[in-house]
């Protein structure tokens, strides 16, 4: 890895019915993709006006952490970000498989 942090967010435009990657971290940040919303439709047959609402996050639902100081403590120089705040041990301490992200905004992983 080359040090870049930096968020990758991918961006529909529905004026032009495209997309782009924004970022440096990847070549293809930047790059217009006018075709990727239509192959989405007719080679995955994806349905993209289909819209899900993201659902009220009751923070008392998470656990509380599990404590380690001993190797907080042994990471910490090379952590840039060390928390306990629930809210960021929810967003990240999951992956982000299409299937992960749908069950946070649902809530059915905190049930």
């Amino acid at each position: 890895m080359d040090g870049d942090t930096e968020i990758l967010n991918f961006i529909y435009h529905p004026e032009s019915d495209m997309c782009t990657f924004t970022g440096s971290r990847y070549p293809m940040a930047g790059i217009i993709m006018p075709n990727l919303m239509k192959w989405f439709r007719e080679e995955l047959k994806a349905d993209t006006n289909f819209r899900t609402s993201p659902q009220p996050l009751d923070l008392s639902k998470i656990p509380q952490p599990i404590r380690c100081p001993q190797f907080v403590e042994d990471v910490r120089p090379w952590c840039k970000f060390l928390t306990e705040d629930p809210e960021d041990r929810l967003m990240h301490g999951h992956g982000h498989l299409c299937e992960e992200i749908y069950m946070l905004r649902k809530q059915f992983i905190l049930q």
